[in-house]
């Protein structure tokens, strides 16, 4: 069974399409956000962020199939968080990045990080390797062939994502196949 843990960028575009009933309904322990995701979702709708309460809603703890995790002081991740993956000064502004990145190293080898952030993606190839990073195309490629989305939730994903990043000028080829001829 893979476990995928899911950057902010694909969350987001995921609460936007895909509603928390829906996930609800998900399986179990495949679905993960570093806890500095969770934790920015939480500031962001206790400030009255739409979008904050909508990636929210997909991480309520009982009823939703995307879980958070956290990193343990005095543990062999935290070593890697702090020690080997945060900048020289001392400050992580990419936490919830790095965090997904040791929690793989150590608690999850079996781990696909997705995301769509290209310094995070390098990183994540250096330290995990080939077959361990994903687009978050392959996330929703994998939910459609699980049946976990429909196909318009697919098309809607696959458009969102899209226009989120510069470096394509159509959306790749096995999502535009998929998307024509929905698994069934």
């Amino acid at each position: 069974m893979l476990a995928w843990i899911i950057d902010d960028g694909p969350l987001d575009w995921l609460s936007r399409t895909v509603s928390p009933s829906d996930v609800a309904c998900w399986p179990t322990g495949q679905f993960f956000v570093a806890e500095a995701t969770a934790t920015q979702a939480n500031k962001g709708a206790a400030q009255g962020s739409p979008e904050a309460k909508k990636r929210q809603g997909l991480l309520k703890p009982r009823t939703s199939a995307i879980q958070a995790f956290s990193i343990m002081m005095d543990s062999e991740a935290s070593e890697i968080l702090y020690s080997h993956l945060s900048q020289p000064t001392g400050t992580n502004t990419n936490l919830a990045e790095n965090e997904a990145i040791a929690w793989a190293l150590v608690k999850r080898n079996d781990a696909i990080f997705v995301t769509v952030d290209k310094r995070a993606a390098l990183l994540a190839l250096a330290e995990l390797g080939c077959g361990r990073v994903a687009h978050a195309f392959d996330l929703w490629l994998h939910l459609r062939e699980q049946d976990l989305i429909s196909p318009d939730q697919l098309v809607q994903l696959c458009e969102d994502t899209k226009k989120s990043d510069q470096s394509l000028n159509n959306l790749p080829l096995r999502c535009q196949a998929t998307a024509a001829s929905p698994i069934t």
